[in-house]
């Protein structure tokens, strides 16, 4: 334990000292579109042998260590440099934030801080909330939360459907998209699944906010997501997470097809 939390604690901080943090980014389909226009940012740090190290781990490590809000920002950072200059047929992307994260003073402000400083719109941005509703700083998390919304950014709940405080959550947080946790896609072929996708996805309608659905893994899960009337797909049968490079080279792979596709 103690010589992974010293790998942990190497990695993150000579990520931020040198401003050198990894991401990759996991491309979005978007039904209605037939097309991606969405990715989501994940972190990638490597360890002492420069292989990538669990990023749940990483993520976990820092809250517990009090880096969670200064790697939070250098993640939104490079999200915002990678969406400006290599985004390209991007409408959105996405990174996460915890509920630690959005219960901090001044997270709006910074937020819409280096949005401005980038020159990007708020409304191109989501930020997923990646925990249930643990929180200390409860008043100031929905405070920060009201204040991003307002300004135009996007907040979705992550891993939807997990537990009762996700669905409660629904009735007083100011949320405009939820992503189906893969427990369900993964068993989206039974009945019972089916029924609560389908009565999820029609909650959701009914109170506008928009759906999607991660871990797709096969071709027929996805037909049966679009018939859901799931609003994005996101998954290993679409794409893995990319580094930013090949990322930019699968964007416009596939808007090459999108125009063979219309031609024909």
């Amino acid at each position: 334990m103690a010589n992974t939390d010293q790998i942990l604690k190497s990695a993150v901080e000579s990520a931020l000292q040198t401003g050198k943090i990894g991401l990759h980014f996991q491309p979005i389909f978007c039904v209605a579109e037939n097309a991606f226009t969405k990715a989501e940012a994940l972190i990638r740090l490597n360890g002492p042998d420069n292989r990538p190290l669990p990023a749940n781990e990483v993520i976990s490590f820092a809250e517990k260590r009090g880096y969670i809000n200064k790697l939070g920002l250098a993640v939104l950072e490079e999200a915002c440099r990678f969406f400006t200059s290599d985004g390209k047929g991007l409408r959105y992307f996405s990174v996460n934030a915890s509920a630690k994260q959005l219960g901090e003073a001044g997270f709006a402000e910074q937020v819409t801080e280096m949005l401005q400083a980038y020159g990007i719109p708020p409304q191109s941005l989501f930020i997923e909330l990646t925990e249930s509703m643990r929180c200390q700083q409860f008043k100031q998390l929905e405070a920060n939360m009201r204040r991003l919304r307002d300004c135009g950014v996007h907040i979705s709940l992550d891993d939807f459907g997990k537990g009762f405080a996700d669905i409660r959550s629904l009735t007083y947080l100011p949320i405009s998209a939820v992503k189906i946790d893969k427990c369900y896609i993964s068993r989206a072929e039974t009945t019972a699944a089916t029924l609560l996708i389908r009565g999820l996805t029609g909650l959701c309608r009914r109170m506008g906010l928009s759906v999607i659905a991660e871990g797709v893994e096969t071709s027929r899960q996805k037909r049966l997501l679009e018939n859901l009337n799931c609003d994005y797909l996101q998954g290993y049968y679409l794409s893995r997470p990319l580094p930013p490079d090949v990322f930019a080279e699968f964007m416009k792979a596939n808007k090459l097809s999108a125009k063979v596709a219309a031609v024909n």
